[in-house]
């Protein structure tokens, strides 16, 4: 069986997903409202909702507040993670992210940084 293509409000919109645990629900709603929403991770940094389950890919809560979303694995600790982010940013209407504060800055994905790829 084939999926359908969601249409929606944001139909046409790409969201590059950083966000972990709670902030998920966030990128969520904007997958259930129609937007293409990518979510970033790594095997170094799962999702935190991925861990709370006796399997990695069992989690109930991980996939119910990542349904509707595409997911790529990328250590943004690499140059070539960040790299491939900063790609995803240019090609990205929203990123989303909810790291502690200086975290963003570090990876170079702060808003000053996002404004010049995107």
């Amino acid at each position: 069986m084939v999926a359908k293509e969601r249409e929606g409000a944001l139909t046409g919109y790409r969201v590059l997903d950083l966000t972990d645990s709670k902030g998920a629900y966030c990128a969520k709603l904007l997958a259930d409202l129609g937007a293409d929403v990518i979510k970033i991770e790594s095997s170094e940094n799962l999702d935190f909702m991925r861990t709370i389950a006796a399997e990695k890919n069992s989690s109930a809560r991980f996939n119910e507040s990542n349904r509707n979303k595409r997911s790529i694995g990328v250590n943004l600790k690499t140059e070539k993670g960040r790299e491939i982010v900063r790609k995803l940013i240019g090609m990205s209407d929203i990123v989303a992210e909810n790291f502690r504060g200086g975290v963003v800055k570090s990876l170079g994905v702060d808003y000053d940084s996002v404004r010049q790829l995107n």
